[in-house]
């Protein structure tokens, strides 16, 4: 997660989350406390951990 990205304008948000994916070879979330900006997509990956989709016929994570 990287976070303050209301500091940088959208186009250096981007290559800015470009760069840190490249460097960490995973993916990142960009997310701002001030502006909410990403706070849905943050959510989202931790109920995602939490709550893994389940494969219906076995039951086991998909």
């Amino acid at each position: 997660m990287a976070t303050k990205t209301d500091k940088l304008t959208r186009g250096q948000r981007a290559e800015a989350v470009r760069m840190l994916e490249s460097f960490l070879g995973m993916p990142v979330l960009g997310c701002s406390a001030t502006t909410g900006e990403g706070k849905d997509a943050v959510w989202k990956a931790i109920l995602a951990l939490l709550f893994p989709p389940r494969d219906n016929a076995t039951g086991t994570p998909a």
